[in-house]
């Protein structure tokens, strides 16, 4: 380690922990959790909210690329920011701030001639969706010690899908044939609040010391030597198209699966009922919000699992991935009925488990990523990843959304899954692993400050 790090490491050149550490986990936790279900808002109440705004599928249902159309637009100016500026101050400006604006103004939409005001909500939540999703990598390696860095990644970046989860039910319960549409509004505008209100009052960019001889010894290098040392990274790259490829045609799936399984012949609804399991099982809201939350799950325990196999990391990625492969060309091929069944529990049997598989392997992806790419810090790395995850969800939705598909067979689009899960696995093959971060801080043993 040079001599840099260790003066910045304090007298015992020991990295320290800080209890606070998760109570910066818990507040980026919580605002992307709510980010992430206000993005889903229309997409499990479509029926009710056409009627309340009297507008059609066509019209509505696109709200949900602001997600990945704020991403593409804002993360370069976001990630240097982040460098730059710090991470207090750009979880704020670009976080916390946007989403409270947003989910303010669509408070304002109380009928058919200001649905405008949803727009301009739904794309200022989309920027907050930024640094939401590319500062969990940032956070870890400015805060937790290396054998915590994938549990807090776990953490924070599943909570995006946590709180998506919890909007497919949450959302029709609220607002029911659409009476409730202005109550649920305030809720969120309400939880956005105290995210903001939460982040004000105790955020810092780091701790006093680092928790990592890696977090003492990376600099902040010019933002164009940066991007380049990131462009040059070949494993870099293959890491974020095999992660986000798959995940971010899976983030299109979940704003569509509505459309496809309401459609004929499955006839599934938005409904929410506790009355019977049948009515669970033919609920598109449902079968959304339980594969979403046993994939949050599954990310959680890989996380600490990750942790003490670093070793392994290619291999369980490939592993999970070909799962993945498996059960989307099952869901795919019943979808279509070339595997007769007629049956609404073969849908969940083979769909739920693309969640799981697929949100499992995101906190080692991204420490993966890291470790290639260093000395690049994690906050762009992740950023990088995050920007492939958005673009595939983008190009997902813009053939889900087309209204040729929409009017003639939605259900076609479930085909593009098993496809790029499959180039997913190809891509990881190919990725060599030469790790730096690890390398430098192995092996390490921080002190815990109480």
């Amino acid at each position: 380690m040079n001599s840099e790090a260790t003066g910045l490491l304090g007298d015992s050149g020991v990295p320290k922990v800080y209890p606070s550490r998760w109570w910066m986990a818990v507040c980026l936790s919580f605002m992307t959790a709510v980010q992430s279900a206000v993005w889903l808002t229309f997409g499990p109440i479509s029926d009710a909210a056409t009627s309340f705004y009297n507008m059609d599928n066509v019209t509505i249902d696109p709200m949900g690329a602001y997600g990945p159309i704020g991403y593409l637009l804002f993360t370069i100016p976001v990630v240097w920011m982040m460098e730059n500026v710090g991470l207090r101050k750009t979880m704020i400006l670009t976080g916390a701030l946007p989403m409270a604006l947003g989910t303010a103004i669509r408070c304002f939409a109380t009928g058919p001639d200001r649905v405008y005001l949803l727009h301009i909500g739904q794309f200022l939540n989309g920027i907050t969706g930024v640094i939401g999703c590319i500062s969990p990598a940032q956070l870890s390696q400015l805060w937790f010690p290396t054998n915590e860095r994938a549990t807090s990644t776990a953490i924070t970046t599943l909570f995006n899908s946590f709180g998506s989860s919890i909007g497919f039910i949450a959302f029709p319960l609220q607002v029911g044939d659409g009476s409730g549409m202005m109550h649920m509004m305030y809720t969120w505008a309400a939880l956005a609040g105290a995210s903001l209100i939460a982040m004000c009052i105790y955020f810092p960019d780091a701790p006093p010391s680092p928790p990592s001889r890696s977090a003492a010894a990376t600099k902040t290098l010019p933002f164009l030597v940066t991007l380049r040392q990131l462009f040059g990274c070949r494993d870099f790259w293959l890491l974020a198209l095999a992660c986000g490829i798959p995940n971010g045609f899976n983030g299109g799936m979940q704003t569509l699966i509505s459309v496809v399984l309401t459609a004929a012949p499955w006839n599934y609804t938005d409904e929410v009922s506790f009355s019977a399991a049948a009515s669970v099982l033919q609920s598109a809201a449902w079968l959304g919000m339980i594969a979403s939350l046993i994939g949050v799950a599954a990310g959680f325990a890989i996380g600490p699992i990750a942790d003490r196999m670093q070793r392994w990391w290619k291999a369980i990625l490939i592993g999970l991935l070909t799962i993945t492969a498996v059960s989307s060309l099952f869901f795919a091929l019943i979808v279509f009925r070339i595997i007769p069944s007629g049956q609404p529990w073969m849908i969940f049997i083979t769909y739920i488990p693309l969640c799981p598989a697929l949100q499992a392997p995101m906190p080692p992806f991204i420490e993966f990523a890291a470790d290639v790419a260093y000395p690049v810090q994690a906050g762009t790395t992740d950023g990088g990843i995050q920007f492939t995850y958005k673009f595939g969800t983008f190009i997902f939705q813009c053939i889900g959304f087309n209204p040729r598909v929409l009017n003639q067979n939605p259900a076609i689009i479930v085909w593009l899954l098993p496809a790029s899960v499959v180039v997913s696995v190809l891509l990881l093959t190919l990725v060599r692993g030469d790790r730096a971060r690890r390398h430098l801080d192995a092996p390490e043993e921080p002190s815990v400050v109480n």
